[in-house]
This record gives C-alpha cells, structure tokens and sequence, in this order.
C-alpha cells in the first residue's frame, strides 16, 4: 500500500499535464429513516376513471357516497406523467394524504369536492387548494430567478415543498438552521425544474445544439414507459409512485445531509490545501459525498485561485484519489 506522502508526490508531478479532470459525485447508500406518519404507497387507495363519464349514474352515485366522507385529492387520468406522481409524494409528506384516498379525474362533480386538485381542473386557486398550469395566461415560475414555468409539481412543491423536507429532516434528526429553506431551493434545482420543463415541453438544449449521446433511464421517461405496461392503471400510477418517491427521497438526503452539512467540511479542507500539499491544488476530504458539486460551490467564493483538480479519501483498502473533471456528469478515473 503507498502512503499518502507518495501518492501526493505522484499527483504534483502530474499537475503540469492538463487539465482535464473533475469527476463525478459518489453515490453512497442509506437506508432511510421515515416520518412516523409515512403512508406506504401500498396502502393509498387510487381509483382512476378512464373517461369523463366513467362515473355517472349508479356507479358514481355508490363511489361518490362512499368517498365524499373521506377526503381525496384528485389529479389527472389518462397518460402517466411524473409531474402528477412527483406532486403526490410530495403531498404525502407533507401529510396531507392522510386518511385520504386519491382519484385520477377529469370528472368536474369529483373534482368539485376533492380536498386538494393538482394538475387538472383549469384552475389556480391557492385558497381553494386547486392548482393547474393548464391554463390561459399562466406565467407563474419558482421564484423570478428561474425562466421555466411551474407545472401541477412545481406549484405543489413550491406551496407544500418545505412541509415535506421539513419532516423528512425531522426523521433524520437534521436540524441546523436554514437546512430547510437552503434544501427547498437546491431540490428545485437539482429535480423539480426537470419535471416542470418537461411538462411545458421545454428543451434542455438550444435548438440548434445536438447531444452527443441520449439517456432514457430519467426519471420523466421511466413514469412515461409506465403507460405501455399491461397492468392496471391502479398499478401504474403506484409504481409511478415509487420511482418519483425514490427520487425524491435521494435528492433530500443529498440536498440536506450530504450538501448542506458536507459544506462546511470542504470549505474546511479548501482553506488547509495549502498544508497538505504546496500546489493548493489537493484537498483531503473523509465522509463527504458529492464531493465535486461542493467543490464547485466553494471554488465560487474564491473565482481567482487555482482549481482543485484531485481529492484524496481513505477506504478500507487504503487511499482513493479522484480526479475532478470539469463536468460533474461523468466519471473519469477514482483509483483504488
């Protein structure tokens, strides 16, 4: 095993030789810890309509008496869409799906009653609990920050996102100040605005501006591939439910545990650089994941100082070095 005198030599000899490097974030797994009022997807009761008149007469009669002394949330049917599941999860922590039942509608008799409308409906009512895009003239974003437009998500995580975060940060026993409102926004950024553009149809590229390569394991296209699935609607939309739920789980963790508390770690071992080795170009880093993305928030503050090109951990197996590339989407090289 070299020691860590070694490695550092190694590494200041290859500082002169380009500069192509910045990796990717790792990733480390968790089991996570839920609110004690966590509803299971599996036991939420989802009933969806296939058409506008599915539950008219003696059907909608026995379903209407039988749900209207519970509550329900209602949301669109038809196609799966992640913006509809994500709204849901978030709903369900900020604990408003409590003892509820929520039905995919397009019918105005159910919507009419329903405690809370998203994503159908035609209307933006935040006292009424009713909140569409699909309106004439809508033009309401994040925050005056941001160009994308809401969608039936963003508008439920932009009203109801930090009730969320905050129980999930309460069953994690995080409670520095600010992790809520510092969480809210980094999620916005990091996942939401991604479902919001998808549903307006908006491009991540210019027009003009081709990728290389595509992916089609995001979590927009994974809900969408949904609808081609030979199963019930029920089904779909619970297992919809799960992978918007997975997400959002990670990107919480990640924003509050791993970013907001692994923060001060790297603006700690940034200050020592020079300490560890005469380049200011390495930095020691234990227990931070996200490493590149925090790297980059704080190279931010110091625009005129050399970039950080390689981070050094220990492992089990003894030191890792990662080489840090300029985008954070892939992985260049970590050595064992």
């Amino acid at each position: 095993m070299r020691g860590l005198s070694q490695i550092l030599k190694g590494l200041g000899r290859g500082l002169g030789i380009g500069r192509n490097t910045r990796s990717a974030a790792k990733i480390a797994y968790f089991n996570f810890t839920l609110p004690k009022e966590y509803i299971p997807n599996s036991n939420l009761t989802i009933i969806t309509a296939k058409n506008n008149t599915e539950l008219e007469g003696k059907l909608y009669k026995d379903w209407f008496d039988k749900f209207r002394r519970k509550s329900y949330v209602a949301t669109s049917s038809g196609d799966l869409h992640s913006s509809e599941a994500m709204a849901t999860i978030i709903l369900k922590y900020a604990n408003l799906l409590k003892s509820t039942a929520v039905v995919r509608t397009r019918d105005t008799k159910i919507l009419k009653e329903a405690k809370i409308v998203y994503g159908v409906g035609n209307k933006l009512d935040l006292k009424r609990l009713c909140y569409d895009h699909h309106i004439d003239n809508f033009e309401e974003k994040f925050s005056s920050k941001y160009s994308i437009k809401l969608s039936a998500c963003g508008l439920i995580y932009k009203y109801h996102g930090k009730a969320a975060i905050s129980s999930l940060l309460s069953a994690w026993q995080i409670n520095n100040p600010g992790c809520v409102d510092s969480t809210h926004t980094n999620l916005y950024e990091s996942l939401i605005m991604a479902i919001d553009a998808c549903a307006h149809g908006n491009p991540q590229y210019s027009s003009n501006t081709l990728p290389r390569y595509r992916t089609n394991t995001d979590l927009h296209t994974r809900v969408e591939r949904l609808n081609l699935a030979e199963m019930g609607q029920g089904e779909r939309f619970r297992m919809a439910l799960d992978a918007c739920e997975e997400e959002f789980l990670w990107h919480v963790q990640s924003s509050a545990r791993d970013r907001f508390q692994g923060l001060e770690t790297v603006k700690k071992a940034y200050m020592s650089r020079y300490d560890l080795h005469k380049s200011g170009q390495i930095i020691f880093l234990k227990g931070v994941t996200n490493e590149n993305q925090l790297i980059n928030i704080v190279e931010k503050d110091h625009p005129n100082e050399k970039e950080i090109l390689y981070t050094v951990s220990t492992s089990r197996e003894g030191y890792k070095i990662h080489a840090l590339l300029k985008s954070i989407h892939c992985l260049l090289y970590t050595s064992p």
